[in-house]
């Protein structure tokens, strides 16, 4: 396999580096609807180039923007209390919306996916 196929592989996939978490979720929710789209488009799409990537990582207004140049709806949630939280993840999830949440005190992206038991989710990170 040449080095070309290689690195335009699409599915989940590892965090390459410590910047990468904001493009990784990205792929893996358009991923989620249908939509694959590479580690180039990702960048792409939101503007952050990868070097900008690693150093300041990516912010909630550029994910938004990707989101949206790959033709999808984007609905920024912050809610408060975590009842309420996770109704609406629920919610969502149960209409087969993937959402991309912000962890580890605003410093990484990941991905819910679905839930597979009552108090658990499929967290693609």
């Amino acid at each position: 396999m040449s080095y070309d196929m290689m690195s335009n592989k699409l599915g989940f996939d590892y965090q390459e580096n410590s910047g990468d978490c904001g493009q990784r979720a990205l792929i893996h929710a358009l991923l989620l609807l249908g939509i694959p789209i590479n580690k180039y488009q990702a960048h792409k799409f939101t503007d952050v180039p990868r070097w900008l990537a690693n150093v300041r990582g990516t912010d909630d207004k550029q994910l938004i923007r990707g989101i949206r140049k790959a033709g999808c709806l984007a609905l920024p949630l912050h809610i408060t209390g975590e009842a309420r939280f996770r109704r609406s993840v629920d919610k969502h999830l149960k209409e087969g919306i993937p959402l991309i949440v912000c962890a580890e005190e605003y410093q990484h992206w990941a991905v819910l996916a679905g839930k597979y038991d009552e108090d658990y989710y499929y967290w693609i990170d």
